[in-house]
């Protein structure tokens, strides 16, 4: 595990902004810069097909820089099936003691909470569970949960009995993301990872690895990236948060948690 100063944290955001989502992720630069407070300096490193109108927005952000990396302008579905590897031949250029990815189309709504530094350099990797496999841990809210969406028992139900588990597993043997049936615990979202640069860089790597078997031998897995990262959950078992930090809005079984970071709605068709 990687080991920080006792005097400055420091982080790194990754995200992917080709096309059309480098205006998304210009609005959520701008949210990083008002909420994220808990590093003494943040770094947002935007790997996009428009450099030069990266760079000059950077100089609008108070409180964050910004490393713009060029890259091909890139669509559905290589620009999220392809991140891992994009970010292992970029690795040298991360030197903060975290790192965050985080997909460009996601806003950060609220201030960070202040023991996460903690907690990425105690566990190494945090991920979130995915919103809509996860259900409240409280008795009553999980009843209220299950009243409020009466389908939900069913589907649960028949997920778990199918397919071992709530979530969208790769069930197929040929490719690398494939996950044993007795391994479907719990499922996570690709759109929010983070954790300490090593333990990041060390998934990073062996996730670029399987994509590329799967790529070679002609497969796509079922959730893409998601798929690949859910595989590497279901047998490292890291720790994992809630969805305050991938919150959709509008879904009631999450009214208890904080609207931390949360995806947007899209008034346009970005595949």
């Amino acid at each position: 595990m990687a080991t920080t100063s006792s005097t400055t944290r420091t982080l790194g955001v990754l995200s992917i902004a080709t096309n059309v989502y480098l205006r998304y992720w210009m609005d959520l630069a701008q949210s990083i810069d008002r909420h994220v407070r808990v590093f003494d300096s943040v770094t947002l490193h935007v790997f996009t097909d428009q450099a030069k109108e990266a760079r000059e927005f950077a100089s609008t952000l108070k409180h964050c820089s910004v490393k713009v990396h060029e890259i091909e302008p890139l669509r559905w579905p290589e620009a999220t099936l392809f991140r891992y590897k994009i970010f292992a031949e970029h690795s040298a250029s991360f030197s903060e003691d975290f790192l965050m990815y985080l997909d460009a189309d996601t806003i950060v709504n609220q201030d960070l909470e202040r023991d996460l530094p903690q907690q990425l350099q105690e566990s190494g990797i945090l991920l979130v569970e995915q919103a809509g496999s996860w259900r409240p841990r409280n008795g009553a809210r999980l009843i209220r949960f299950f009243a409020l969406h009466p389908g939900a028992i069913f589907e649960d139900t028949r997920k778990i009995i199918v397919e071992g588990g709530r979530g969208t597993w790769e069930r197929r043997r040929q490719s690398a993301a494939f996950v044993e049936r007795s391994l479907r615990k719990t499922y996570v979202t690709g759109a929010v990872w983070m954790g300490t640069r090593e333990a990041m860089l060390g998934m990073i790597r062996e996730l670029a690895e399987r994509v590329t078997l799967d790529w070679n031998d002609g497969i796509i897995a079922v959730w893409h990236d998601e798929s690949h990262l859910n595989w590497w959950n279901a047998h490292y078992r890291p720790r994992l948060l809630d969805p305050r930090y991938y919150f959709f809005p509008g879904q009631r079984h999450l009214d208890e948690l904080p609207n931390i970071i949360a995806l947007i709605r899209k008034d346009e068709i970005t595949r």
